[in-house]
């Protein structure tokens, strides 16, 4: 009988995507599928690492917190996305995970993990470009946050969610921002209303419509030129 890993939908964007039949059906052994609420935290920094996740469906933040209470979001994972695997090799998770909407996560145990990685290469090789892409978003937003300004910040961000979120051709594109303006605010270094004036400002350039929670990319080519610092409307 085939494994149910090998009719997983979204198997093929997560590390397992090259697997074989036999091989999901070992792993399948070591994977249980659980639901988490919105607003769920999935484990704390400095939590000891006992399990790494694949998100099924749902999105979840990253962040770390202060000692004064101040969080900063590291980044937003979607569907494909593995959590926890920048902390296999440690003792505890390096940050926080909240789940941001009803959110589905495939949980394997840290230490079947580890073993998993010493007899198939084809899953270290995914990992390694996994690590690798996660490397370069967060250069590029050090970049972004040391470099842009406000409005570019903004626009970066926005350009992120829309290349997540989009699964086809249409234009415009409907996103979900879904994060609060304050959580943005925190991610991108930038005060509240900085950020609101900003959204406002690309709404009156007719590069977005903003409806609550939803935003319409109008004009996704200028909005990436403003979120390389290559627009005069910057």
């Amino acid at each position: 009988m085939p494994s149910q890993c090998n009719f997983c939908t979204i198997r093929k964007t997560t590390i397992f995507g090259d697997l074989q039949e036999k091989d999901l059906k070992r792993i399948e052994q070591s994977i249980r599928e659980k639901t988490f609420p919105k607003k769920q935290i999935i484990f704390w920094e400095e939590d000891p690492v006992e399990y790494i996740y694949l998100i099924k469906r749902g999105n979840i933040k990253l962040y770390k917190t202060q000692s004064d209470g101040r969080s900063q979001i590291l980044r937003i994972d979607g569907t494909g996305g593995i959590l926890g695997f920048d902390s296999l090799f440690n003792r505890t998770y390096l940050a926080t995970a909240e789940t941001i909407v009803e959110s589905v996560l495939c949980q394997i145990s840290a230490k079947d993990f580890r073993k998993l990685l010493e007899k198939e290469p084809e899953i270290n090789l995914r990992l390694l470009k996994a690590v690798s892409k996660e490397l370069e978003k967060n250069e590029n937003l050090l970049f972004t946050l040391g470099t842009r300004t406000a409005k570019e910040r903004i626009a970066y961000f926005l350009l992120n969610l829309y290349n997540s979120q989009c699964d086809c051709d249409e234009n415009p594109k409907k996103i979900h921002l879904l994060i609060s303006r304050q959580e943005v605010s925190e991610h991108l270094g930038l005060k509240q209303e900085t950020v609101i004036r900003s959204l406002s400002k690309l709404k009156e350039e007719k590069i977005i419509d903003i409806k609550g929670k939803e935003i319409i990319i109008r004009n996704p080519q200028v909005l990436g030129e403003i979120a390389r610092g290559d627009s005069k409307n910057s």
